[in-house]
C-alpha cells in the first residue's frame, strides 16, 4: 500500500523531476508533485510523494527530513488528509461605488462610514473622494463624484448615498 509524503520549504525552483530522483534514492516513488500557484503557475515552496510502501516512507522521513536541498531544509511528514475548507467564494467584487468594508469598498473609510451610519436618514453615506474618477484618470471608476475635476481642479464633493 503506498503512503503519501508532504514536503515543504522546497526552494521555489525544484522541479518534480528532482523531488522525485531525490525519494528515489530512499525508495520505489510512486508520484511526485510540485504544487503551484494556479494564477501564475509558479511553485508554492511544497510538494507531495507517494512512496511505493509505508516501510519506504518512513524510511525517508528518516532520512530526507532536514536534509538541505537547494539550500534550504526541506521538511518531510507524512501527509494529513485534505480538511474540507467547504465551498469555495470566487473573487471580491462588490459595487463600483466604493465606500466602506463589506459595502464594496476598500475599507480605507470604514471607521468614517460607521460614524455616517447613525446620523444619516440613508443607511450608509460615504463622504469622501472616490478611489478613482473617470474625470481625472481616465481609468475604469467608481463614479463621476469625486474630490477633484479635470486637471487636479478642485471641487466640492458630495455625499452619496449607498444602497
Amino acid at each position: 500500500m503506498s503512503t503519501k509524503l508532504y514536503v515543504g520549504n522546497l526552494s521555489y525552483h525544484t522541479t518534480e523531476s528532482e523531488l522525485r530522483d531525490l525519494f528515489a534514492t530512499v525508495g520505489e516513488v510512486q508520484s511526485a508533485t510540485v504544487v503551484t500557484d494556479r494564477d501564475t503557475g509558479r511553485s508554492r515552496g511544497f510538494g507531495f510523494i507517494e512512496m511505493a510502501s509505508e516501510q519506504a516512507a518512513r524510511e525517508a522521513i528518516r532520512q530526507l527530513n532536514g536534509k538541505t536541498v537547494d539550500d534550504r531544509e526541506i521538511q518531510v511528514n507524512e501527509a494529513r488528509p485534505r480538511e474540507d475548507r467547504g465551498p469555495r467564494r470566487e473573487g471580491g467584487g462588490g459595487s463600483r461605488r466604493g465606500g466602506a468594508a463589506g459595502a464594496g469598498g476598500t475599507g480605507k473609510d470604514a471607521a468614517g462610514a460607521a460614524e455616517n451610519r447613525d446620523h444619516s436618514p440613508h443607511r450608509l453615506v460615504a463622504t469622501g473622494p472616490c478611489p478613482a474618477s473617470r474625470l481625472t484618470t481616465g481609468a475604469p471608476g467608481y463614479g463621476d463624484q469625486g474630490r477633484f475635476g479635470v486637471g487636479g481642479t478642485a471641487f466640492r464633493s458630495r455625499s452619496l448615498p449607498l444602497t
